[in-house]
């Protein structure tokens, strides 16, 4: 039989030649070496990247330190305005309250870049927070899994070898009967 992708087909052991794979003769030192290699897999590919958003779950700063240059900019932005509008309209303004004026912008700068940072550290809180949880949720993910296949591969072990003795029980058991059938017709004919 001619298989459209894998070529002529030869049987299990034939498939498993030409995909490279070795004869299993001890399936738990098989199951075992997989387990092993996947640990080895996510020790060196996983972990790392891991570490580092665990890392950038407890330091990251990112938005808290965006907080000065758009209060700045914001600021610059509404001095502007201002100063357009004063020539717009022709304002003249005495020595008071350009005073005033920079003292108010002062003021406004201050209390926007205080409500600024005080938002950005809850709203930094909150996604470093959440970036932890995914993470921790990630891990009980793989520990529930993990745990669930490990059942799973221990409950087929336990029903492959409950079978094998079955199977030798039953094999046993043919074979007393059937040499139990050969001496009863010896000795009908005795």
């Amino acid at each position: 039989m001619e298989d459209q992708y894998m070529g002529p087909t030869t049987g299990a052991q034939g498939t498993m030649e030409r995909l490279g794979l070795p004869e299993v003769t001890d399936p738990d030192q098989a199951f075992a070496d997989v387990a092993a290699a996947e640990y080895e897999q996510f020790v060196t590919e996983f972990r790392p990247f891991e570490e580092e958003l665990v890392e950038q779950a407890q330091t990251d700063t990112s938005i808290v330190d965006a907080v000065r240059p758009t209060v700045e900019t914001q600021t610059q932005v509404a001095r502007d305005i201002a100063r357009r509008n004063r020539e717009r309209y022709g304002v003249q303004e005495t020595g008071a309250q350009r005073r005033e004026r920079v003292r108010a912008e002062e003021r406004g700068r201050s209390l926007n870049l205080a409500g600024g940072l005080t938002n950005a550290r809850l709203r930094q809180d909150d996604v470093n927070t959440r970036l932890l949880g995914q993470l921790i949720n990630i891990g009980q993910n793989l520990n529930r899994t993990s745990m669930s296949e490990l059942g799973t591969a221990a409950s087929l072990d336990v029903q492959r070898s409950n079978r094998y003795k079955q199977d030798r029980a039953q094999y046993k058991g043919g074979v007393t009967r059937a040499i139990g059938s050969i001496i009863g017709s010896a000795l009908s004919f005795i």
